[in-house]
């Protein structure tokens, strides 16, 4: 038997709200301590195994080039597509205003 989730009321969206903000902090604070740990033993402890893994200066600066404009182009089209539905929800809306109007303006 699959669960599904209830009407989305107020506390259920709070509560899934939280949650997904809760995994996401949960998330992000295992990859800082994880990262500061690495940064720890290879600055401080001066292991410098890090140096001969990483990419060279050009490779890493071309990658976060090409990432920013992937993301700043779904942004974009994300952004053109909430916009086209905003529109077109704003017209089916006029049409119901519309067509309520002419069948109250014909009434005897």
């Amino acid at each position: 038997m699959s669960r599904t989730l209830c009407c989305m009321c107020k506390p259920c969206s709070r509560f899934f709200g939280l949650r997904a903000t809760w995994t996401s902090f949960s998330a992000a604070a295992l990859s800082g301590a994880f990262s500061a740990v690495v940064r720890y033993l290879d600055v401080d402890l001066e292991m410098n195994f890090l140096e001969e893994n990483l990419p060279d200066g050009v490779v890493f600066n071309v990658f976060v080039t090409f990432t920013s404009l992937v993301i700043a182009f779904r942004t974009s089209h994300a952004l053109t597509r909430y916009t086209d539905g905003a529109k077109l929800i704003h017209t089916l809306s006029a049409s119901w205003f519309d067509a309520t109007s002419a069948l109250l303006a014909t009434r005897p």
